[in-house]
């Protein structure tokens, strides 16, 4: 398994990705609340196997991706500073060591009972996948695409069960 850690391990230019997740029956303060427990996260995003948010600064949160590419398994860490969210409508965050990523989640109200979720992620790549790295871009706007695609099927089981409870 190759792992990495340090700023130095990142040397390519930095890489954006977009993802839209459309939640018509997802109340935005659910959206936006789900995000905001950064240690649900890996719910719906499989490939981030660990998210560990710091009791003595609970701004900060460890990250571990693990992920098999091109005949290898990878395995990346990050320490991640949430920067000040707004309020059911932005999350963002930078790393602060480890995989260079910034990205935010916006939310967007749609209808009376619904909502968008927009994910932003700016990285750069290991340098252990700069000679893939023109492949690289389409897979993680793939797998991030995919990722929206599972938090609306997780939102909605969430959202099932309060009503249950609710009845």
């Amino acid at each position: 398994m190759t792992s990495s850690r340090g700023v130095g391990a990142c040397q390519s230019l930095p890489r954006g990705s977009n993802a839209m997740a459309d939640a018509p029956n997802i109340p935005l303060s659910l959206a936006y609340g789900l995000w905001s427990d950064r240690e649900l996260v890996p719910n719906w995003m499989p490939w981030i196997t660990s998210v560990k948010v710091l009791k003595e600064t609970p701004e900060f949160s460890e990250w571990t991706l693990k992920y098999t590419a091109f005949g290898r398994d990878l395995e990346f860490s990050w320490l991640s500073k949430q920067l000040t969210p707004i309020v059911n409508q932005k999350i963002q965050w930078r790393s602060v060591d480890g995989v260079p990523n910034r990205g935010a989640v916006r939310f967007f109200p749609r209808g009376p009972n619904g909502c968008k979720v927009e994910m932003t992620l700016t990285y750069q790549c290991p340098d252990i996948l700069v000679p893939v790295m023109a492949s690289l871009s389409p897979l993680v706007e793939n797998i991030i695409q995919a990722d929206m695609d599972r938090f609306v099927d997780y939102a909605t089981k969430v959202k099932d069960t309060q009503s249950v409870r609710i009845m």
